[in-house]
Formats: structure tokens, C-alpha cells, sequence
């Protein structure tokens, strides 16, 4: 029957080890929520292990009577009971009460009418039965001898030396757990750690002995695994990463709360930015209408100021023609230039000339007296050169557009003269001269250009020359053509290019030719000719024109430009047929390089109009001068009357 004690004891074993496991748990929880106050509880560890170490002795102490007594209870109930009160034991698990009933009889005896007695033990007496040795409780023989004569049993003698020697075991144990726990001072939580498993020792120690005889190393076993300074230490730095993993997600929560927190304040502020953008988007468009409308009246004043010079308006008196007075000629421009560029209401208007009221009609072209009601009828007069085509409306509107200025010419007679100064003026006609490529030029478009703001700039300037050759008593002579050619070609021409006005013999006005490049004459016919861009020359920096087609074609390829003689390149050539106001011109005897103004008149009087050079030897050239120039110093002191394009 010992492995039925055998069993029962290891089922109590078990499941003392489970409750030891949960304190255990229990115990580890507690000690990891008090790792944070080690450090203060770190001078009582010494203490609390001596007063363990005391409670410990004594429980070691009393466990050692309690061994004792129950040996001397176990001698005398073997001595004293009867075999019919023996009781069979039985193992108590651990969790149920220690409350059974136990035949009195062996189970082999069941028919046995004394088997039927029955015996109720307390807990105390059940637990000292159940961890009591199978050498102090009757056996079968007790049992057979209270039935009947039967062979008895061979009773083992008690084991006293074994005893002894497993209690010192379990005492050297003992003692090395408490040197232990001495050496371990870790923590406060350890203290109680320490307290249950003295405890658990104590509790083990009493059936030591009963135990002892069925496996001695079942008493071992039941001491409790304590944690050792490295576990506790591992325990603490994982509490301390936990703690500082905790911290790191408290910080990111509290970083993220705050980057939430400004990312929704900068929403905010770029809502209310597109916001005002959206409102300064709106004042910006409305501001950029009003200054275009500033601009257009701008604009329109600047062309009726340019105008009002040129453009002249009249009215009819007994079949003659008169001219309004220069306030009234300035307002009729201006209401004018309303009534063509289409403005609502702008048919009518009231002009006031003189203290009297006339409403005037564009579209009838009269004008009515507000007073009298007498109607007269009105024209306009732009100013412009007979010749030109484009209507006066068109003339008036007239801006910055290039293909406004340009009025292709198809008169063969224009075409015939160009092309006879191409292949004749000049050395064309030496074969040993650079000049004779002209021999074999070809015209290829003509353009008659109507700028009419260009057009009165020039006129002005023209009634300046006169007023200052007035004031300074200047008499203007005529400035020689073609003395670098045979022929009087450019003279015999003059009035071919005139485009119907009259040359001014009183600035001395002539026709000559200037070359260039095809982009630089849009710029020409655009603005005019421009000093300013003449980088260097022997006569200063004006703008240089002549009257041989020779001389004009060196500068008309981009290519040769720098080298200032006729090339043979087959790219298309251009050259401009301008008027040019000589004025009071001065005959130049010697080079004037970097000069930017002509110079001055003998007499003080003010400086010349323009400079005229003859071929021949001139001081200061490294050589003779070729070919006949005319040299000015204002841009508006020559007009563009046609840009010829040509081949060689």
C-alpha cells in the first residue's frame, strides 16, 4: 500500500506548489509596483532579514517539538488503540476539507460485519493520519487478528536512524534558504516573499519525518524558489524599461497633441491668408481696371496732344473753309476719338468756342448753333501726305501695331525709280569697284509707311528749324546730290518719293537712303530714327545717310556689318527712302569722332542743323573720303517715307 501514500502525498504536494505559484505571482506583481520605491526602503532590508531570520529560528524551533510530540502521539495511539479503531489512510488534496469517513476494516474484508463501523475524524487528526508513516499505523495483521485467527504480518521495525538523518538533511536545507536570504537585500517586496516561504517551511517541516520513509526527496521539493539578485535586478530593469517605454508614449502622445494642435492653428491662419488673398485678388482686378481705363484716357490725351498740332478741324463760311480755334480744335479731337473707338453716346457733343454753345454731329459731320439753330457743315483735315491711303479714323486710333504703318506699293513707277537708283547711283558702274554687285540688284517689295504721329513729330520739328533760323538770321542753302555717281539719278528723284507733300526748300529738305538691317527698321518705322544707337563714326554719333545705293548696301547685311563694304550675300537686303531736313548744314573738312551734337555756327549764333561730307581728302581719315553723307543729330529730323527690300 505505500504507493497509494506515495500518490496522496504527492497530490498534497501539488497543490501546496500551486498555491505557492500563485503567492508567488502575487508576490512578483507587489514587488514590481514597489521597484519605483527601492531606493527608499533600502536601510530597513537589513533589519527586516534579521527579524526573518529570528522568526525563522523559532518556527524551526517549534516545528522540532512538534516532530517530537507527534512521534510520542503516534507511539502511544499504537499502543493504546484498539486494531478495530485502526484507520487506513488517506491522502487530502489540497482545497477539500479534511472531514472523511473511514472503514475501520481493510478492503478486503468488506464482508466482515465489523467492517461496517464507521469513524469520524477531525482536520487535525485526518492531516496527522494522512502525513503519519506507514510503519506506525496498523497494517492487514490488525485487522485479520479482531476477525480471526489468521497469519499475522511481519511488523516493520520504525526506521529511527533514516529519520535522523533526513531531518538533518532538511535542517542543512533549511539553513542554507536563511544564509540566502541574508545575502539577497534587494527589496522591500522581497521581505514578504521571504515571510511565506519561512512559513511554507515550517508547515513542511512538521510531517518531515512521516514523510521521510516513503521518498525522502519529496521533503527537498517542497522548499520554494526564491528569486535571486539577478532576477530581481532583471525584474527591475524591465520594470524600468516598461517605465521608461510608458514615458516615451506619454511624450509622443503629448508631441503629437501639440503638432495636431499647431497644424490646426496654421489651417486656420491659411484659411483666413487665402481669404484675404481672395479679397486682395478682388481689389487687384478691380485696380487693374480702373488703371486701364486711366491708361486708355492717358492714352487718348497723349494721341490728342500729338494730334492737335496736325489734325485741324473747320467749318464752313460762304463756300470757304475756316478753322476752329485751338480750344475748340483740342476738344473736337477728343470727342472725336470717343465717337471712333465706338464709346456709347458719343455721336453728339457740345463744343464751346468763343462764349457760344454748338452741339456737334460726327456722324452728319455738322455742327448746330445752340442759340440761333443754324447748322454748318464740319470736316477734318489729318495732316498727312496726299498719297497716303489709310483713312482718317484708322489714322486716329493708329498705336504701336507694325502692320498699321506698312501700305504695300504696287505703282510701277515707284518700283521703276528704286531699281534705277539700285543698279545706278554710286560706283555701280565700275567694274573694278565693290560697288559694281549693285549692278544686278533686284527689287523685291516696297512699303509706304503712314505714321501719322511720326509724321507731325517730323512736321514740328521742321517749324523749329524755321523758327531758330529766323531768330538766328540764318540763311539755309541747298546741299549738293550725286557727286560720288555720274548722273543726277537722286536729284532728278526728289519729287517721285515726296509722296504728294512738297520738299520744303526752306529746311532743305531732301530724299536719301539709308541702310540697314530688316529688324532694325521696324524699330525705324515705329519710332523714328534714333542718334542714340550709333556706337562710333568719323562724323560723331548721328544717323548717316547718302544718296549712292552702293554706299547704303554696306550696311545691310548683319553678317558684314563690321566690315563697311558690299558683300555678295544672298540674303535679302533692306533699305529706307526717308526725308531728311538738312537745315542749316555745315561741310565737314575734318573728322569729328565721338561728337554727339554738330558744331558750332561761326558766329556763335547756336550749332548747325546737320553735317554734310563731299568725297575727297578729308583730315584726320586714313584715307580719301569715297562716297557723299549726310550726318543729323535728331531723331525727329527725318521721316521714313519707304522700306524697300532687295536682292543682289
Amino acid at each position: 500500500m505505500e504507493w497509494i501514500e506515495v500518490g496522496a502525498l504527492r497530490l498534497t504536494l501539488l497543490g501546496k506548489k500551486q498555491q505557492e505559484l500563485a503567492k508567488k505571482k502575487e508576490m512578483m506583481e507587489t514587488g514590481t509596483r514597489r521597484l519605483q520605491s527601492d531606493s527608499e526602503g533600502s536601510e530597513t532590508d537589513s533589519e527586516a532579514d534579521q527579524a526573518c531570520c529570528k522568526g525563522a529560528e523559532v518556527r524551526r524551533k517549534a516545528m522540532r517539538e512538534a516532530m517530537l510530540g507527534q512521534k510520542r502521539k503516534n507511539s502511544k495511539a499504537r499502543t493504546v488503540q484498539p486494531k478495530s479503531a485502526q484507520v487506513r489512510p488517506t491522502a487530502t488534496v489540497l482545497g477539500n476539507p479534511p472531514l472523511h469517513e473511514i472503514p475501520t476494516a481493510h478492503p478486503m474484508d468488506a464482508g466482515d460485519a465489523s467492517a461496517q463501523n464507521r469513524v469520524v475524524l477531525t482536520p487535525r487528526e485526518d492531516e496527522e493520519a494522512t502525513l503519519a508513516p506507514s510503519s506506525s499505523r496498523p497494517g492487514r495483521a490488525q485487522g485479520e487478528a479482531a476477525d480471526g485467527p489468521q497469519k499475522k504480518r511481519k511488523q516493520e521495525p520504525l526506521p529511527e536512524a533514516k529519520d535522523a538523518k533526513v531531518q538533518w538533511e532538511f535542517s542543512r536545507k533549511v539553513s542554507r534558504f536563511l544564509e540566502s536570504i541574508q545575502q539577497s537585500r534587494s527589496s522591500r517586496s522581497n521581505q514578504e516573499v521571504k515571510v511565506e516561504a519561512t512559513d511554507s517551511l515550517s508547515s513542511t517541516g512538521k510531517t518531515g519525518t512521516a514523510n521521510s520513509t516513503c521518498d525522502p526527496e519529496l521533503t527537498t521539493a517542497q522548499l520554494p524558489r526564491m528569486d535571486t539578485a539577478e532576477d530581481l535586478q532583471a525584474n527591475r530593469t524591465a520594470a524600468s524599461r516598461e517605465l521608461a517605454d510608458k514615458q516615451l508614449r506619454m511624450l509622443f502622445e503629448l508631441r503629437t497633441r501639440n503638432l495636431e494642435t499647431k497644424l490646426a492653428d496654421e489651417q486656420e491662419k491659411r484659411e483666413a491668408a487665402e481669404k484675404k488673398c481672395t479679397a486682395l485678388q478682388e481689389q487687384v482686378e478691380t485696380l487693374s481696371g480702373k488703371v486701364s481705363e486711366l491708361e486708355a484716357q492717358l492714352q487718348m490725351q497723349k494721341t490728342v496732344s500729338g494730334l492737335s498740332p496736325g489734325v485741324t478741324w473747320q467749318y464752313e463760311v460762304d463756300d470757304r473753309w475756316e478753322a476752329f480755334a485751338p480750344e475748340a480744335n483740342e476738344h473736337m479731337n477728343q470727342a472725336y476719338l470717343k465717337y471712333v473707338r465706338g464709346i456709347p453716346d458719343s455721336r453728339y457733343a457740345t463744343i464751346n468756342s468763343g462764349g457760344v454753345a454748338r452741339l456737334v454731329d460726327f456722324e452728319e459731320r455738322q455742327q448746330k448753333h445752340l442759340r440761333t439753330g443754324k447748322t454748318r457743315q464740319i470736316r477734318i483735315l489729318p495732316g498727312v501726305p496726299s498719297q497716303w491711303e489709310t483713312p482718317t479714323p484708322e489714322l486716329l486710333q493708329q498705336g504701336n501695331d507694325l502692320r498699321s504703318f506698312y501700305i504695300e506699293v504696287t505703282d510701277h513707277t515707284i518700283w521703276n525709280s528704286i531699281r534705277y537708283i539700285l543698279q545706278n547711283t554710286g560706283h555701280a558702274w565700275d567694274q573694278t569697284k565693290d560697288c559694281s554687285c549693285m549692278g544686278w540688284a533686284e527689287v523685291k517689295s516696297v512699303h509706304r509707311i503712314e505714321n501719322m504721329v511720326l509724321w507731325h513729330r517730323y512736321k514740328r520739328r521742321l517749324d523749329t528749324m524755321r523758327q531758330d533760323h529766323a531768330t538766328s538770321n540764318v540763311s539755309v542753302g541747298s546741299a549738293d546730290l550725286d557727286l560720288d555717281g555720274y548722273g543726277n539719278i537722286m536729284a532728278q528723284s526728289q519729287q517721285t518719293f515726296d509722296c504728294g507733300e512738297v520738299l520744303a526748300l526752306d529746311v532743305d529738305e531732301k530724299i536719301l537712303l539709308h541702310g540697314t538691317s530688316w529688324h532694325n527698321a521696324n524699330s525705324i518705322v515705329r519710332e523714328g530714327f534714333d542718334h542714340r544707337t550709333c556706337q562710333s563714326a568719323f562724323y560723331g554719333a548721328g544717323v548717316y545717310f547718302a544718296c549712292a545705293a552702293c554706299k547704303s548696301h554696306q550696311y545691310t547685311c548683319d553678317q558684314q556689318h563690321k566690315i563697311k563694304k558690299c558683300c555678295q550675300c544672298q540674303c535679302d537686303r533692306t533699305v529706307i527712302i526717308a526725308r531728311v531736313a538738312l537745315g542749316d548744314s555745315y561741310v565737314a573738312t575734318e573728322t569729328r569722332k565721338n561728337e554727339r551734337r554738330p558744331p558750332v555756327r561761326s558766329d556763335l549764333s547756336g550749332t548747325y542743323d546737320s553735317i554734310v561730307v563731299k568725297p575727297g581728302m578729308i583730315k584726320g581719315h586714313h584715307k580719301q573720303q569715297i562716297h557723299q553723307e549726310y550726318v543729323t543729330f535728331d531723331k525727329e529730323q527725318a521721316y521714313p517715307c519707304y522700306v524697300v527690300q532687295y536682292s543682289v
